[in-house]
C-alpha cells in the first residue's frame, strides 16, 4: 500500500505545477484572442482605406461628369444659331441662293461613304434546346447508355448472342 502511495504522489502534480498549465492556458487563450482582434483590425482598416479611396475615384468621376457637361454646354452654345451666324458675318460669307448652286458630275468620284463607328448588333436567339442532350440525361439515362455501348462487346467475348 504505501508503494502504491509513492506512486500516486510521484506523478500526480505539485500544485505550483497546476497552477503553472492554469497561467499557460489562459496566457494562450489570450494570445489566441489577440491574434483574431489584430486581423480583424487589420481587415476593417483595409476595408475602410479601400472604401475611401472608392469615395475619392466617385468624386473624381462626378467632377468629370460636371466638366464634360459644362463642356457640351459650351459646345452647344457655339454651335447656335445665333453664334453661327455671327461667325459668319465676320468671315464676310453670305447665305446662297438655291438658284446660285452649281453641281458638277466628276466621272470616276465616289460618294464618301458613312463611316460605321459600331457593328450593328443582331440578336442572336437560336432556335433549339437551351440544355444539349448531354445536360439534359438523368444518370439513369446516362448509365443505360453507357451500358448499350458496352453490349457489342460483351457479345464479341463470348457472353451470348445479340
Amino acid at each position: 500500500m504505501r508503494n502504491a502511495e509513492s506512486f500516486i504522489q510521484a506523478y500526480s502534480l505539485a500544485p505550483w505545477r497546476r497552477q503553472r498549465q492554469y497561467i499557460f492556458t489562459f496566457l494562450l487563450v489570450l494570445v489566441g484572442i489577440t491574434a483574431v482582434a489584430g486581423i480583424y483590425l487589420y481587415v476593417t482598416g483595409q476595408a475602410a482605406i479601400t472604401g475611401r479611396e472608392v469615395q475619392v475615384l466617385q468624386l473624381t468621376i462626378k467632377s468629370m461628369e460636371q466638366d464634360n457637361a459644362n463642356m457640351e454646354a459650351e459646345i452647344a452654345y457655339l454651335m447656335s444659331a445665333e453664334v453661327m451666324t455671327q461667325r459668319s458675318q465676320s468671315f464676310n460669307a453670305q447665305p446662297f441662293q438655291i438658284d446660285q448652286v452649281v453641281y458638277l458630275a466628276v466621272p470616276g468620284l465616289t460618294p464618301k461613304q458613312p463611316i460605321k463607328l459600331a457593328v450593328a448588333a443582331s440578336p442572336t436567339i437560336k432556335n433549339g434546346p437551351i440544355l444539349t442532350p448531354e445536360y439534359s440525361l438523368s444518370l439513369l439515362d446516362w448509365v443505360d447508355a453507357r451500358l448499350d455501348e458496352l453490349q457489342p462487346i460483351y457479345y464479341l467475348a463470348g457472353g451470348g448472342k445479340p
